[in-house]
């Protein structure tokens, strides 16, 4: 089985032999016990918690290349080591392999990486490598491009999709429409964008970091929304959401192009 850390793959150092396949992560709800009341109270937190995923597997250095440092089992191991961990100061990894092909796991080396050499093979040791991941793993390579409206996108994922966007306008002031149709969340929402200056401006919108930009400048404050329940309530207002089924996108005439990352994300 390949596996692959940001961007680098192992499968010529780390033979992953087995792998937590069908594992779901734990729902974050608070359990209240109320006096004189049977059964608890649940608050949910509207969140999963992150997940533990573990590869086992088999690393061996190249016989055939005992001459060089590839040929030595404590390169190889080292080599392991500095990709399964990263940077220093690198926050998530981008974790992929064979089991879930086409969707990208965020995951932070967890722990020690056990390395035990195999008894009577010098070329070879097991080897354990642990990631903290988040719960949820996504669909980084899907993007549309619009240009005209409607559009419509439909998620079949149980859960709805947290998109990153480019939105294309000119003038003062633009709107965008998501109406999700879904009766698991049947309401939608309007995006307004305003500038004090006429131009053209790109606006991106990362819904998973909770941000609007534009460029280097943040644009929190120049997107509204009438909705009166945000999902997000530290911002105040929510985010655009790709919800569970059918999704239709419109925008007002003077937005020229919109490219989305749907971001489709299943457990």
């Amino acid at each position: 089985m390949n596996l692959t850390v940001n961007g680098k793959a192992l499968s010529n150092i780390f033979n992953v032999t087995s792998r937590e396949v069908h594992d779901a992560p734990a729902k974050d709800i608070t359990a209240v016990e109320v006096p004189g009341r049977s059964g608890n109270a649940l608050l949910p937190n509207h969140r999963f918690k992150n997940k533990i995923i573990t590869y086992d597997g088999f690393i061996k250095a190249r016989q055939d290349l005992q001459m060089t440092d590839w040929g030595k089992l404590s390169f190889v191991a080292r080599v392991l080591k500095g990709f399964a961990a990263g940077p220093l100061d690198a926050g998530y990894l981008t974790i992929e392999d064979d089991y879930d092909p086409g969707f990208t796991r965020y995951g932070y080396l967890e722990g020690e990486i056990p390395i035990t050499p195999v008894l009577g093979q010098p070329y070879g040791a097991t080897a354990k490598i642990r990631f903290n991941c988040k719960p949820f793993m996504y669909d980084e390579s899907t993007t549309e491009t619009i240009t005209s409206f409607p559009k419509y996108l439909y998620n079949e994922e149980f859960y709805s999709a947290l998109p990153y966007m480019e939105i294309t306008w000119t003038g003062t002031t633009a709107w965008v429409k998501i109406e999700p149709d879904s009766v698991t969340e049947p309401v939608g929402n309007t995006w307004t964008f305003t500038e004090s200056t006429s131009g053209t401006y790109v606006y991106c919108c990362d819904s998973e970091n909770m941000e609007w930009y534009a460029g280097n400048a943040l644009k929190n404050a120049n997107v509204t929304t009438a909705s009166t329940e945000p999902v997000f309530p530290i911002l105040g207002a929510p985010l655009p959401t790709g919800s569970v089924g059918q999704n239709k996108i419109t925008a007002s005439s003077n937005v020229s192009k919109i490219v989305i990352k749907p971001r489709w994300r299943r457990l």
